[in-house]
């Protein structure tokens, strides 16, 4: 998913790393938070992949694996379109209202402690919020036919943009000032 995916998480998932509560905290609390919160996306996509390799493996006959993976991958495509033309007539909604706003209450009762475990736990909220990026990611997972291998492709397509994602939250403030506390 690459360097697409790292500037989609740049765009949709920055806004609620920068607000993560850690402005008063010195330089090595910054990282370890940003480490923690990172952890539980990661936590979040591996579970999310543990899940649908399950299931993947217990449906999908390891012959039919490629002829699996490129019809999954038409009706991506064409599920895409189908959803984007009926969302634009206002006649479906993906997911219901009441979940999105279920952990979005969650992860805003916990941004202002600071603790090591809200950090964690927004971050693993986060992962259970709508996004076209891990839809795509959990059909590429299902369609490996594995658990281990749908963890693992889960749990980097979370560590890969860590690191831009990382650039981009200490350089809110300009990277040299981020480390000026100590």
């Amino acid at each position: 998913m690459g360097l697409i995916g790292s500037t989609h998480c740049i765009g949709m998932c920055g806004p609620l790393a920068m607000a993560l509560p850690v402005n008063t905290k010195s330089k090595w609390e910054k990282l370890f938070l940003a480490l923690t919160y990172n952890l539980g996306r990661v936590t979040t996509y591996t579970l999310l992949g543990a899940g649908i390799g399950a299931g993947s493996a217990f449906v999908i006959p390891a012959a039919w694996q490629s002829s699996f993976s490129i019809s999954v991958g038409i009706l991506m495509l064409l599920s895409a379109v189908f959803i984007f033309v009926l969302q634009r007539k206002k006649a479906i909604q993906i997911l219901p209202d009441k979940w999105i706003k279920k952990v979005s209450q969650l992860i805003a009762s916990r941004m202002q402690s600071g603790r090591n475990i809200d950090v964690f736990l927004i971050g693993f909220l986060n992962g259970l919020l709508p996004c076209a990026l891990v839809y795509a990611a959990l059909v590429t997972a299902f369609a490996s036919g594995s658990v281990m291998n749908s963890m693992v492709f889960m749990m980097f397509l979370v560590l890969e943009p860590c690191l831009p994602c990382g650039v981009f939250y200490f350089s809110r403030n300009g990277l040299p000032r981020a480390f000026d506390n100590d």
